[in-house]
């Protein structure tokens, strides 16, 4: 149930604002089945992984108040390959696949899901579809007896891509929307590595650099964002007496680009 009231100033009573009541019932059923197989050659260092995923959703979000109904379906395979080579006991190599799904979340489909201000409107589209991705990766592990590193290159391509879009409704009023708005591809190098000097300091840290390009357009509008950033992450771990575990950590986002601004 949502409902948004607002006093009026000359007489002190309360009074629903319009568009701001309704009440929502929301179901989602995910049916699935997977196949997985893996193997390792006998006469070569290489060990495989094939999966299969089918997937079924029925999704439907019914406004009652307002007797509307969406219902959605979704239904798809999704494959997953992975392949590892053991060059010695430190080190190996690492290649993958993988298709994947993000349906739209709850919040993503509710019309009305935040009131902020009389100035920003924040809302849901129950016509949303999904964002299927596929994923490729290759990357070098190296395994020490105090450490290991990762150094992976990667390439995902997204469609459907989900993003909220600011609209002017009014001179004075703003809406922010998630629609479909196209495709996405990533390009990234990605760097993790740990570290324990002895039993009681872990050391562990991450950077990731990486484009995206962004194709996208929604009502005649262009959204297309074209962008190099990057991230990074620290972490300290130090088991104190009496097994107390001290961990403090550091993350750094640089500035990434959207479809109508920067972040």
């Amino acid at each position: 149930n949502y409902k948004v009231e607002q006093q009026d100033t000359m007489d002190a009573t309360w009074f629903i604002l319009e568009n701001y009541h309704n009440s929502l019932n929301y179901k989602e059923q995910v049916s699935a089945a997977y196949l997985m197989y893996s193997n390792e050659m006998d006469s070569f260092p290489l060990s495989y992984q094939i999966g299969l995923r089918y997937e079924h959703s029925d999704v439907e979000a019914n406004y009652v108040l307002t007797n509307e109904r969406y219902p959605r379906t979704f239904e798809g395979w999704f494959p997953t390959l992975h392949l590892s080579y053991k060059v010695d006991e430190e080190r190996s190599y690492q290649l993958s696949y993988s298709k994947r799904v993000n349906r739209p979340r709850r919040w993503h489909l509710v019309p009305f899901f935040s009131f902020s201000s009389e100035r920003t409107i924040f809302a849901g589209n129950p016509n949303l579809n999904p964002s299927y991705t596929h994923s490729y990766e290759f990357s070098k592990l190296n395994y020490w007896k105090k450490g290991s590193f990762l150094a992976s290159v990667y390439y995902r391509h997204s469609t459907d891509v989900i993003d909220r879009i600011l609209q002017a409704e009014t001179s004075t009023v703003n809406s922010v929307i998630p629609f479909n708005i196209g495709t996405s591809d990533d390009y990234g190098l990605e760097l993790t590595g740990s570290y324990r000097p002895d039993k009681k300091l872990k050391l562990r840290a991450s950077f990731n650099l990486y484009h995206q390009n962004i194709d996208g357009e929604y009502g005649g509008q262009n959204l297309d964002a074209n962008y190099v950033s990057w991230n990074t992450r620290w972490s300290v771990q130090y088991i104190l007496p009496k097994d107390i575990i001290f961990q403090t950590s550091f993350n750094y986002r640089a500035k990434t680009q959207d479809t109508q601004g920067e972040v």
